[in-house]
């Protein structure tokens, strides 16, 4: 009698023992998906002898591997999360060493120190940090009291910049000469001179994209009194029309090329045509087949006319019978 170890992971039946090359297919149980059968008989048979007790242990144990490793997976991202966490949090402190205010202005102006006026005296500490794209950003003193170093380096610069204009003014005053002192533009200011070079380079642009209005060699005049006489005078207006006859680029009045007709073109005023040489012999051919058409529809017309006439006269002389 065959007997199936349920902790085996071999393909094979659990009643009769055949493998998964022996049989065409192997069958799991529906309810715990463990126990395998190569038929339905071998599943009936082995469900009343001790599948009907082992089904609900072996469906449990699935469960509970399957719980374990959704566990497992949790607790494996939460610790990648906080690794995460902790390498942006020990990259965004940097290290800031403590510098005197002449140290700092010596790093940040490269030239001649600061005086300390701004402190009145008192002990301080300066934040400084090592990293170039980091700003000095707090003087402290002994009373907690802060002060922002970006607003004392900008009130110092203005302070320089304007004696140095009061220093501008006086010498050219000593030569006699009248010099006018540009004041610092304000917001407003800046915004209209923003207005401005953008509306210029728009301007720029436009005048960049126009089309350049250039004529092709295979452009020709009509000849007409009420037309153009030259080709620039064509390139202004739009007086020449292609015609459908030899395609070939050419130049609108717009100034853009396009694909029309290269010998032919219809005046837009009086309605002239300019034919080449080349094309004098399918001008002929058409207006023969013009003057064909014209006849038989004359004829035609004619006809008609008669026929009403005639019909007319039948309709008045049987009048007069009747009266």
């Amino acid at each position: 009698m065959f007997t199936h170890d349920p902790l085996s992971l071999a393909d094979e039946c659990w009643k009769c023992g055949l493998s998964k090359s022996q049989c065409l297919r192997l069958f799991r149980c529906k309810n715990c998906k463990v126990a395998k059968y190569c038929g339905k008989a071998c599943q009936v048979s082995d469900w009343k002898e001790k599948h009907n007790l082992v089904c609900e242990q072996l469906r449990a144990r699935r469960s509970a591997k399957k719980r374990l490793k959704k566990s497992q997976k949790d607790a494996e991202k939460e610790n990648e999360n906080e690794n995460e966490k902790s390498t942006t949090q020990e990259e965004q402190e940097v290290y800031r060493p403590p510098f005197s205010v002449e140290d700092v202005m010596k790093q940040v102006f490269q030239g001649e120190p600061w005086s300390d006026n701004f402190i009145s005296g008192k002990p301080f500490t300066v934040v400084f940090s090592s990293e170039p794209g980091v700003p000095h950003t707090i003087v402290q003193d002994e009373g907690g009291d802060t002060t922002d170093l970006h607003k004392e380096v900008e009130r110092q610069q203005g302070a320089d910049e304007e004696v140095a204009k009061e220093v501008a003014k006086e010498v050219a005053s000593a030569k006699g000469h009248d010099v006018k002192v540009d004041k610092p533009a304000t917001a407003q200011e800046v915004h209209e001179e923003e207005k401005d070079a953008d509306k210029e380079n728009e301007n720029e642009n436009e005048k960049s994209t126009e089309p350049t209005l250039g004529v092709r060699k295979e452009m020709k005049l009509c000849g007409h009194f009420c037309c153009p006489s030259s080709l620039k005078d064509c390139c202004s207006c739009s007086d020449l029309r292609p015609v459908e006859d030899g395609y070939d680029n050419y130049v609108d009045g717009e100034g853009l090329c396009k694909t029309a007709a290269r010998d032919a073109y219809y005046c837009g005023v009086c309605n002239t045509k300019k034919d080449s040489k080349k094309s004098k012999g399918q001008r002929k051919k058409k207006d023969k087949k013009s003057k064909k058409i014209n006849t038989v529809e004359t004829l035609r017309k004619q006809k008609a006319e008669k026929n009403k006439a005639a019909k007319k006269k039948v309709e008045r002389g049987i009048a007069v019978r009747t009266r």
